[in-house]
């Protein structure tokens, strides 16, 4: 692995799987906070809160599948959920852990698309 760019594109998607865990955790996160803060909304906000964790869990699933031999469906889902969170964070209430979310999202998308060959070849 002394080539240059080979060792630039596997430092790229080690950070787009290190990024895919931030954003798991963020998520992990929310969902700590949507039960401390609204305690008293009931079945709601610990359905709201299952949601982020099960996100959170498929986020973590995304990053350990990109390391694996079957990079190429792994590519196309992380490309896909990716999207649908972009889309999802702009067409809602948007605030500060919007902001978080779209940035992180926004630098995966970026670092996919940049790695995409070696997701795709072979």
């Amino acid at each position: 692995m002394t080539d240059p760019v080979r060792l630039r594109m596997h430092i790229a998607v080690l950070a787009a799987r290190a990024l895919f865990l931030v954003s798991a955790l963020v998520w992990a996160a929310l969902a700590a906070l949507t039960l401390h803060d609204r305690p008293d909304v009931g079945c709601g906000a610990w359905v709201i809160a299952a949601m982020m964790i099960l996100y959170a869990g498929a986020l973590v699933w995304i990053a350990w599948r990109l390391g694996t031999r079957q990079r190429r469906r792994s590519y196309y889902f992380a490309i896909a959920t990716v999207i649908v969170t972009l889309i999802l964070t702009i067409t809602d209430q948007f605030g500060f852990w919007d902001l978080i979310v779209l940035i992180l999202n926004l630098v995966l998308l970026a670092l996919l698309i940049a790695t995409r060959r070696r997701y795709l070849e072979g």
